[in-house]
């Protein structure tokens, strides 16, 4: 027996002190949880005692998890830890973030087991305890003094930041004030200007008052308390006199009470006409006297940028009846110029004479958008228009897209090469009362060369779905659909297709991306395959999967060979296939190939590439070239003992992991492209149906980072650094001849994924200012200096829009037209904002200089690490800044600053070239024995666990109704039997009084 004897935190860490009655010699306490297992090394004390000694950082990621506890011995057997009788349960508090819940549970065996669960602490408790010691509010100064137990963490008091806060609840809206002075003690002052507070920043509702730290770019704190009685003279109006704020107390904490200046307005009709809604409002004699009786202007304000105003036409037909009129034209082509998907307008009552405006509240009247609400047509667009009443009840006009909800049902393959996608879908606001009322269509889209299939969609009865949008009070009875597609109709030729669903009408036609709104995403996994014979004989295998966001695509996979696992080699040498995106030869993939034909050619290593790629060339004098989807590149293939690349495998494999036995027990390993450690990426454990055996990472932080946000097991992730830096540590001591280059290599933005948007950006305004800045050409000139501009591989299809801004001095390069890695290398110094090359060049300790003017836009998720842990070299936010570092780094000599030498170790470990000599030696000692059985079990999915259950349940139910039927005859022949025998004994009765009456008489 094994036993969990007590648990201690502090430091933020936790400590679990572990008693082995066995005498067994234990090694580690591992943590599992469905397929997962998270695993800590066990120390043994003085006392006898093994202690597993666990840091916050290293579960924080997993928080909100619930997992089973085993012990670990040496030969790697695994046993249950048990609980020691005198505990129950215990929550420790770990970290200002989390809490630790340990319970004791009890199985079908009596015998106890040890849950271990992540807690979000913000919602349980509050780590951050906060005071106030006095309050004074004068002429819209508020000096408030307090006293909070500061949480301990590394940084030095004077790098913290801590703030003061209005926090309106229950939304996300805040106001900070910056805290003036902090002690060590935790006593704190601050004072805060609230003339700024009004119609810009300020709705009415409860504001609580906050002590807030940020941390990471997240704000911790706690409510304030108070346990003074306040006075009324803390209550005061805004500037703009358009609300009446009050501080008072509530649960003994300091809130700010905001009330609008308002009056009420009763709603009685509207209408469209003409890209104008009319509509009749009512206001009373008495509500009229809060602006003297007359209102002469309304303006509408943004609700979301209050700054923005559209004065609006009113005309008054008789003492409390008014004509508003609504041109919302300006406002959708407002919505559609901005990136936003919704506009909403509070309107704004005013006395143009005496200069007194208020806010327009309804009355009582029920008013909501999804009821009245109307489908209106702009420009061949469809939005929803239309007055309601907000939760303030203040009168709004709202104007938003069209809202398309769709969901899939089932996708299925039937009927050999047919596929079946079953489901439903609704425009808000658009009824569909019969089959035939709204005609809809089935859209598959290539990506690449975005051509469409088009395939008509019968409407279906789905009262269910319906159901849910009653609120809408629009019928949508027949919002289902079924389609049986032909897969076979598709072009035999590589590609990815993604469905929408279309709604088309005379006026406009809408589409949407079709998905699940329940589904678990994972790469490697699919949800149907087709095979069947093209022409030519050709083989083409069709699958159905979803992307990240639960949308549906189908990948078409042609080879000119059939498959068979007879081309399997019987004598299982090891074969290793490397690889990259599938057109290229450059990256961390080429580099590791490249190493191993060269100090390995014995090895049976090949490199997989599309046919017609030009990076064919920087491999082809290698050998071992495999051209994906050929007959050789299958053999080997389902060969192949490894799969290595530095993107996802199937880039570079001719068909899914899963397909095969052979192929789901190859190792898989990965080189990385880059260095994590910025924004996350896709990489995720979770997001593996079969994740890596091996991850190569650059410094012992990432490899932490990879294990507590990527889920990764620490005998998973190895320190060997990129296999590319070996040609950078070969080459970076080059002299420059000629003039000196500074590369300029901004990275992607996701939400500029159209020329409109892209042209419009800060991203494009920014850069072009750089390159056109008149200070920064001189100097250029002045050194001999050239600048090289080669933004992102995904915003290359705007490259064009850069070329006027050529010159002597600089160059606009264009995709493959040059290798990125002799960019670097020939670059002297790197201008850059998030993009991860920013390591290689640290890695040749070149300076680097980040431009950062939209990191939280850029960041809006959230960061991996620190920007101190992962931005080494010099910050700037705006192109003064920009262009004066670049000119002092020019005048220093292009020498790296000593204190990103002194960090260099947070991203790098080793700077050497034995990367690819690591890596490989790795890869060489990694045996099918390191997987325990325990490990592959883990493996299991949890689809296929409740799948097992789910038949297991079936096959129960079916004996159980089966005896039950068997039973329920047996009952019934009884229950006739005893009846028949109670009427023959009531015959036999009758009959003898029968005859007794008879003899009598």
């Amino acid at each position: 027996m094994v036993s969990l004897e007590s648990i201690l935190t502090s430091n933020s860490i936790l400590s679990l002190f572990i008693h082995s009655y066995d005498k067994k010699d234990l090694k580690t306490i591992n943590f599992i949880r469905d397929n997962q297992s998270f695993d800590f090394p066990l120390q043994q004390n003085k006392d006898g005692f093994y202690v597993a000694e666990i840091r916050a950082k290293d579960i924080l990621p997993l928080k909100g998890s619930s997992f089973s506890i085993f012990v670990a011995d040496q030969g790697g057997i695994l046993t249950p830890l048990q609980y020691a009788a005198h505990h129950k349960w215990q929550r420790k508090i770990l970290h200002r973030e989390l809490a630790v819940l340990i319970k004791r549970t009890s199985n079908e065996n009596l015998q106890t087991k040890i849950t271990f669960e992540i807690l979000n602490a913000k919602k349980r408790t509050n780590l951050y305890k906060t005071n106030m010691i006095d309050f004074m509010l004068e002429n819209y100064t508020l000096t408030i003094n307090g006293v909070s137990n500061i949480l301990d963490i590394d940084a030095p008091l004077d790098q913290r930041k801590f703030f003061i806060s209005l926090h309106r609840v229950p939304s996300k809206d805040k106001i900070l004030f910056p805290v003036d002075s902090i002690s060590e003690d935790g006593i704190w002052s601050a004072h805060a200007d609230l003339s700024s507070l009004g119609l810009h920043n300020l709705y009415e509702g409860i504001w609580q008052m906050h002590f807030y730290e940020e941390v990471e770019g997240k704000l911790l704190g706690s409510f304030i308390k108070d346990r003074k009685k306040l006075v009324s003279t803390n209550s005061f109006k805004t500037a703009d006199h358009l609300f009446q704020c009050q501080f008072k107390k509530k649960n003994s904490g300091l809130i700010l009470d905001v009330k609008q200046e308002s009056l009420l307005v009763s709603f009685k009709e509207s209408y469209i006409q003409n890209q104008t809604m009319t509509a009749k409002i009512s206001i009373a004699s008495e509500q009229l006297a809060l602006i003297d009786h007359h209102v002469s202007e309304i303006h509408m304000i943004n609700n979301k940028d209050t700054e923005s105003t559209v004065l609006t036409r009113i005309k008054r037909i008789n003492d409390e009846d008014f004509i508003l009129k609504i041109p919302f034209k300006r406002i959708i082509e407002a919505l559609q110029e901005g990136s936003q998907k919704q506009s909403d307008w509070l309107f704004l009552l005013t006395n143009k004479k005496s200069e007194k405006t208020i806010f327009a509240k309804v009355t009582n009247t029920p008013l909501t958008f999804d009821e009245n609400n109307v489908l209106n047509i702009f420009e061949k667009v469809p939005f929803e228009v239309g007055l309601h009443r907000t939760a303030s009840q203040n009168l709004s006009f709202t104007v938003r897209k069209a809202r398309t909800v769709r969901n899939l049902y089932q996708v299925k393959k039937i009927r050999g090469h047919y596929l079946k996608v079953e489901g439903a879908a609704i425009l808000r606001g658009l009824e569909m009362p019969h089959s035939d009322s709204v005609k809809r269509s089935l859209v598959l889209k290539e990506r690449a060369s975005l051509k469409e299939i088009t395939i008509p969609v019968q409407n279906k009865r789905d009262l269910t779905f319906a159901y849910h949008y009653k609120r809408d009070k629009k019928d949508y009875t027949y919002c289902g659909f079924k389609v049986l597609f032909d897969t076979s109709t598709l072009p035999e030729e590589k590609g990815v297709w993604d469905f929408f669903i279309r709604f088309d009408t005379e006026k406009f036609s809408f589409n949407r991306r079709l998905g699940f709104v329940k589904y678990t995403y994972k790469k490697d996994k699919y949800l149907s395959i087709i095979k069947y014979k093209g022409n030519d004989n050709n083989k083409i295998f069709n699958f159905s999967s979803t992307t990240p966001k639960g949308n549906l695509k189908l990948e078409v996979l042609p080879f000119k060979s059939s498959i068979s696992e007879d081309q399997i080699s019987e004598s299982r040498e090891e074969v290793w296939i490397i690889g990259e995106r599938p057109d290229t030869a450059q990256d961390t993939g080429y580099h590791f190939f490249k190493y191993c034909r060269e100090k390995h050619p014995d090895k049976k290593v090949y490199y997989a590439i599309e046919e017609g790629s030009k990076d064919i060339r920087n491999i082809e004098h290698l050998g071992n070239v495999l051209i994906i989807g050929s007959a050789e590149h299958i053999e080997k293939t389902l060969q192949a003992t490894h799969f290595i690349g530095s993107h996802d495998l199937e880039y570079f494999l001719p068909f899914k992991i899963p397909q095969y036995q052979h192929t789901k027990k190859a190792k898989r390993i990965f080189l990385q492209h880059g260095v994590m450690g910025r924004k996350s990426a896709e990489y995720h454990r979770f997001f593996y149906q079969y994740p890596f055996h091996i991850v190569c990472v650059s410094s012992v932080y990432e490899k932490k980072m990879m294990m507590d946000h990527f889920g990764y097991k620490e005998s998973e992730v190895k320190v060997t650094g990129l296999s590319r830096f070996d040609h950078l540590a070969n080459s970076k001591t080059t002299d420059h001849n000629g003039d000196r280059e500074i590369l300029i290599m901004p990275t992607w933005r996701e939400w500029l994924n159209t020329e409109e948007t892209f042209l419009k950006s800060d991203y494009y305004e920014k850069y072009i200012s750089i390159l056109k800045d008149e200070k920064l050409l001189q100097e250029l000139k002045k050194h001999r200096v050239k600048l090289l501009f080669y933004p992102h591989y995904r915003m290359q299809p705007y490259i064009s829009y850069f070329n006027k801004y050529k010159s002597d001095v600089v160059s606009i390069l264009e995709l493959g037209e040059v290798n990125v890695q002799e960019l670097l290398m020939r670059a002297s110094l790197l201008i850059t904002d998030y993009s991860s090359v920013s390591f290689d060049v640290s890695f040749m300790k070149k300076p680097v200089i980040y431009y950062h003017f939209d990191f939280e836009e850029f960041f809006n998720k959230g960061i991996l690490r620190s920007k101190e842990e992962t931005f080494l070299g010099e910050i700037v936010e705006d192109q003064t800044s920009l262009v004066n570092e670049i000119i002092h780094t020019i005048h220093n000599g292009f020498r790296e600053k000593l204190f990103v030498e002194e960090r260099r170790d947070l991203i790098l470990t080793y700077t050497d070239n034995k990367n690819c000599e690591r890596i490989f030696n790795e890869i060489s000692s990694l045996k099918d024995d390191d997987f325990s059985i325990i490990a592959s079990l883990t493996r299991v999915s949890k689809e296929t666990l409740q799948n097992i259950k789910i038949a297991t349940i079936q096959t129960l139910v079916r004996n159980y109704i089966f005896t039950i039927s068997v039973k329920k005859v047996k009952v019934l022949k009884s229950k006739s039997r005893k009846t028949l025998k109670a009427l023959k004994t009531i015959k036999r009765h009758l009959k003898r009084n029968i005859h007794k009456r008879n003899f009598s008489n």
